[in-house]
């Protein structure tokens, strides 16, 4: 989406934050404040690594590359 827009790096963080709903905006808001108390930066990368910690593990990562790569159209593999 970002690059569709041509969104400058230092508003990344601003309009994805904005878009969080429900539990993600909670679990982000929590996150900030952690990152404030142990002193850290909060800018796009701290969050988008956070992000893709918690709800793109690599596990997650793993299964979908093992399916993606076991993928069939008939008895073809895509």
């Amino acid at each position: 989406m970002f690059r569709g827009i041509t969104c400058p790096e230092d508003r990344k963080l601003t309009f994805a934050s904005f878009m969080l709903i429900k539990k993600v905006e909670y679990w982000w808001v929590n996150m900030q404040q952690l990152i404030e108390a142990r002193g850290g930066v909060i800018n796009w990368e701290s969050f988008k690594g956070r992000f893709l910690e918690k709800y793109f593990p690599n596990s997650v990562k793993f299964e979908r590359n093992v399916g993606f790569m076991m993928l069939l159209q008939g008895t073809m593999f895509v």
